[in-house]
């Protein structure tokens, strides 16, 4: 009829269109639940092929077998320390058994102590053994796990850092893979005693650090700054960091797909 308006016509929208993006929704927050509990769980079975329940404690020398040695250590220490407060160039002769009966001897190494032993220096690299505690596995009893074995690597100065890079690990137990090597590499040998009232400040002003047959030496000349390298020295928790980024990155992609998503139904119900 000429008398009837034409009215515009009206899409009904469908109850469908939202049940399906919350179901695209959900299924996606699954699956990177899913996906990150996996990864947990795959990198977990990777550690546990080289790792033992139990530590296997590095030997510790006993100081009274070795009161010369140890008194000759504690001279060289002392006239090390005495040229630096003088402002006088100071260089320090280092073996292993040196290093061994400091961390035996002095307190401030307790930590260190049955975990790790300086094996062998050489030209080209130090061979240290290590008794390593690592986290517990996920579904666990909260018992920790040990890296025990050797590690190979060659030291560094950084700021005050004597950092290790290295390059392989020796596990009693199992194959290390190139991955948790590269994740433990530029390892903070120093970094727990920067903070030392005592050797802190030694510690900062050391500029050379080089390897011998048999012995580490140090050097500390109050003419030279010390070296600070081009790249930063990696925390305790760069793996974490990592994961967490690459987690990030899956939420920002999934929120544009579902953006999108959402963008597209509405077009559709328009």
């Amino acid at each position: 009829m000429a008398g009837k308006q034409n009215r515009p016509r009206t899409q009904s929208h469908s109850p469908f269109a939202g049940c399906s993006i919350i179901i695209v929704a959900i299924v996606m927050m699954v699956f990177l639940v899913g996906f990150t509990i996996w990864s947990l769980f795959k990198v977990d079975a990777a550690i546990t092929e080289f790792t033992q329940d139990e530590a296997v404690q590095t030997i510790v020398p006993d100081p009274a077998q070795y009161e010369k040695e140890f008194n000759d250590l504690s001279r060289r220490l002392e006239g090390f320390a005495s040229n630096l407060s003088l402002g006088k160039k100071a260089e320090l002769e280092l073996t292993p058994l040196d290093l061994n009966l400091a961390i035996a001897s002095y307190d401030r190494f307790k930590a260190l102590r049955h975990t790790f032993s300086v094996a062998e220096i050489k030209e080209d690299e130090v061979a240290i053994t290590i008794a390593y505690q690592l986290g517990s596995r996920p579904l666990g009893e909260g018992k920790p796990r040990y890296l025990n074995g050797t590690m190979y690597g060659v030291p560094r100065l950084d700021t005050g850092h004597i950092l290790l890079d290295l390059s392989r690990i020796d596990s009693l137990k199992g194959e290390v893979p190139e991955q948790f090597v590269a994740q433990l590499s530029d390892h903070q040998i120093t970094a727990p005693y920067l903070e030392d009232k005592t050797i802190g400040p030694y510690l900062k002003q050391l500029t050379r650090l080089e390897l011998t047959p048999g012995a580490l030496i140090v050097e500390a000349d109050p003419a030279t700054a010390p070296p600070t390298s081009s790249r930063p020295a990696p925390t305790k928790d760069e793996a974490i960091f990592k994961f967490t980024s690459i987690f990030l990155v899956a939420l920002v992609v999934f929120g544009l797909f579902l953006f999108f998503f959402l963008r597209s139904g509405k077009g559709r119900a328009e």
